[in-house]
């Protein structure tokens, strides 16, 4: 058959079945264009945390005696990052003061609780190079100390709980030591009584937060909701909801040089290195410059993608009746700090990408991911709809979660199945290696097993296509394969039935000596993850 005729009936075949028999949850929606790879997901109301393939077929499950509060993250040992949800002293609540992590077959191998009179953990925490875990934290600052920093807006018997950032270093089975601490309530200032500490002009110090921005009977002031870590800068970024901005500050500091003004890379200390998004805030704007509106997931795409450095952002829109997944390229100088004019707000004032279409917007939660081919996985959170999107805004691949507080039934409308983020791994990433990756049958209800073509992988009309020894020697292969390509890393051996071996690259070799003998795709990948070569091999 002639293949592009093949792909059409294909596609076809896809896009009909997709709507012919009226799916209402799980995978609604898988092209070819989609970037093939496991979705991981939380739903909001759910004990359990759930990685699906591109069909939607389910590759594995942890459970928590927690639901989560609110961000879970897949590991590269195939253990689980994930928040729970704990009650604590604060009103706010309810959304995280848990941490845990959960091995691949299940087994809690740490647990911590950071949520108590004076603190609570939530929403968001971030794994760094060296295992040890950021977290993003309300704290409690007394009605008479906020006063004495001059905060004249009201403020609740309760006080007033700002943000501060926490770096523990997890412990046993469930204890964990701070190693690094930033406070929002170090770094702020007010133009309001001139008695008191932190007076000064606001729109002269960018760097510092105005206490008294946005009035507010709730004690959840800043109300961050994500924190992210660039490795390369050694800083780390925040989402502040009610500010309507992201703020970058350094971790290149001591806990006490991050308490002042001065150290670190960025000789700032732990002042404000940038912040965009509503230059109101500091008094160098007007509403026409305010650019994000209640915003979410804001972090730094990732090294080895297409656009690596730049900064994407969920733009939930709350106020505007419509969100968007924003781009914007910071404007970073040489020394690691942020170009400003003088009397002027941070740049930029313009957008480098935007997606705004398929009905988007969720007035809260949600996220987004640049994934390896350049599409972007957009969780719409609110309503559990996770799509991805090509180059062109094409919707190349849609799943509607089907999980609230227990799986759905297929053909139901979907309700109550909210969740917070929603993150793609690609097949070579480290967690997979020596993981039985065999699908298992949709998490809905009432869905029996059905065909779908995971996109990428062998078939037979592509094997019949495919080059032999293009990359790889000997072919056919006995017991170890040896890789032409010196810059290989990683890889992936995929059968005709789409069962994927993978694994790290060992001095350009790789042993084969276990798998069965048969027909395989063999994907070699670069440190970034990017795909620098494919081949046919037959096993002997």
């Amino acid at each position: 058959m002639n293949k592009s005729i093949a792909f059409i009936l294909v596609f076809l075949s896809l896009y009909s079945f997709s709507y012919s028999q009226e799916r209402t949850v799980g995978l609604l929606l898988n092209t070819p264009d989609s970037d093939d790879g496991f979705t991981f997901f939380a739903p909001s109301l759910s004990f359990n945390t759930y990685l699906v393939d591109n069909c939607g077929k389910e590759i594995n499950k942890w459970n928590s005696e927690f639901r989560p509060g609110a961000v879970a993250y897949l590991l590269e040992d195939g253990s689980i990052l994930r928040t729970g949800r704990v009650s604590g002293d604060f009103g706010g609540g309810g959304i995280g003061g848990m941490i845990e992590i959960i091995s691949w077959e299940g087994e809690l191998l740490w647990q911590f609780r950071y949520a108590d009179s004076q603190v609570h953990q939530h929403h968001d925490v971030e794994i760094l190079p060296n295992g040890n875990i950021l977290v993003l934290a309300w704290e409690r600052v007394t009605k008479e100390d906020a006063e004495a920093l001059g905060r004249t807006e009201t403020i609740s018997e309760s006080g007033l709980w700002p943000d501060h950032v926490v770096e523990l270093r997890p412990e046993g089975l469930n204890d964990a030591t701070i190693v690094w601490e930033w406070h929002v309530k170090d770094h702020l200032i007010q133009d309001v009584d001139s008695t008191k500490i932190n007076y000064g002009v606001i729109a002269d110090h960018p760097e510092r937060i105005n206490i008294n921005a946005f009035s507010s009977v709730s004690s959840d002031w800043n109300h961050c909701n994500a924190v992210d870590y660039n490795p390369q800068l050694d800083q780390i970024i925040l989402s502040s909801r009610n500010f309507n901005e992201f703020w970058i500050i350094d971790h290149s500091t001591t806990t006490e040089e991050a308490a002042s003004t001065s150290g670190g890379n960025s000789g700032k200390g732990g002042d404000l290195l940038y912040r965009w998004g509503n230059p109101i805030s500091y008094n160098r704007g007007n509403l026409e410059d305010k650019k994000l509106y209640g915003q979410h997931d804001v972090h730094w795409i990732e090294k080895g993608l297409p656009d690596e450095g730049k900064i994407m952002i969920f733009n939930n829109g709350d106020t505007r009746g419509y969100s968007t997944v924003d781009i914007i390229v910071p404007p970073l100088n040489e020394d690691g700090n942020y170009n400003i004019s003088l009397g002027n707000a941070y740049g930029p004032s313009s957008l480098d990408y935007t997606y705004e279409g398929n009905d988007l917007f969720s007035p809260r939660i949600s996220g987004a991911q640049q994934l390896s081919n350049g599409n972007v996985l957009i969780c719409e959170g609110f309503s559990g709809r996770f799509f991805e999107v090509d180059k062109e805004d094409n919707v190349v691949w849609t799943y509607q979660n089907p999980i609230s507080i227990n799986p759905q039934t297929q053909g139901d409308i979907p309700n109550t199945n909210s969740s917070f983020r929603a993150y793609r791994y690609p097949r070579s990433f480290p967690a997979f290696v020596d993981k039985d990756l065999t699908p298992g049958l949709p998490i809905e209800l009432g869905q029996d097993e059905y065909d779908c073509q995971i996109f990428g992988l062998s078939s037979s009309e592509d094997l019949s296509e495919l080059p032999i020894s293009n990359i790889a020697f000997p072919n056919p292969v006995g017991e170890r394969l040896y890789l032409k390509n010196q810059n290989a890393t990683s890889y992936s051996l995929v059968d005709l039935h789409s069962r994927i071996i993978s694994g790290a690259v060992n001095q350009h070799e790789i042993s084969t000596d276990e798998i069965s003998p048969g027909i395989y795709i063999l994907t070699i990948y670069d440190k970034n993850n990017i795909i620098i070569g494919r081949d046919k091999i037959v096993k002997l």
